[in-house]
C-alpha cells in the first residue's frame, strides 16, 4: 500500500462519512457495508479515485470489494499496472 492511496481513500471517505474522523489500520479491516455504502456511492467513490489517479479500475474487481482494505489494495494494483 502506498501512503498517497490511504491519505486519498482516507480523505474521501471522511468527506462522505464524518464519523470517520481517525483513519489507521483498524479501519482497514471495516466492511464497506458497514459503512452503509450503496452501489451508487460506491461508483462515485472509485470514479473519484479513477479521476484522481487517472486509472481504470475493471468491474470485475468491484465484486470482489469487502473492505476499505480492499479498496486500497485494489487502487495500488491499478498503479502499478499502469506503470
Amino acid at each position: 500500500m502506498t501512503m498517497e492511496v490511504d491519505v486519498k481513500i482516507a480523505s474521501i471517505l471522511r468527506k462522505r462519512f464524518p464519523h470517520l474522523k481517525e483513519f489507521d489500520e483498524s479501519s482497514l479491516t471495516m466492511s464497506l457495508d458497514g459503512l452503509k455504502l450503496d452501489s451508487l456511492e460506491l461508483i462515485e467513490i472509485v470514479y473519484e479515485l479513477e479521476e484522481y489517479f487517472s486509472i481504470t479500475i475493471n468491474s470485475s474487481a468491484l465484486e470482489k470489494l469487502g473492505t476499505i482494505a480492499d479498496l486500497i489494495n485494489v487502487v495500488d494494483s491499478e498503479l502499478k499496472q499502469a506503470a
